[in-house]
């Protein structure tokens, strides 16, 4: 019984360490491309703003940042904070945005 107790303790501590939220998953090479608007998801709060059909990210400075409408941002992982514009995420090759009022997804070329 003593090892029953020792067995589900272990097991408990594996699963609660290797249950936390992963950010790091993304790195640069994950962001650069050519980003595609899903009309389909578009959502925006007002009648004169929309996204942009089309957005890209290229290469920063560094292994750890990205050029996005000619701002250099620092990665976080898979999200992005992209100041006033808003924010991104990523999973796998579909980024979902959110700013200004409307969010959407867009699919990498």
């Amino acid at each position: 019984m003593k090892h029953l107790g020792l067995i589900l303790s272990l097991s408990l501590c594996i699963c609660l360490t290797s249950c936390e939220t992963d950010t790091g998953s993304c790195l640069q090479s994950d962001w650069i491309g050519v980003y595609n608007l899903d009309t389909s998801t578009e959502q925006c709060s007002g009648t004169n703003t929309s996204l942009n059909e089309q957005i890209v990210f290229t290469a920063g400075s560094n292994s750890n940042t990205v050029l996005f409408d000619g701002l250099e941002i620092t990665l976080d992982g898979c999200a992005l904070d992209l100041g006033l514009i808003g924010t991104a995420t990523l999973e796998g090759s579909v980024l979902s945005l959110n700013g200004l009022g409307c969010s959407g997804t867009y699919n990498k070329q």
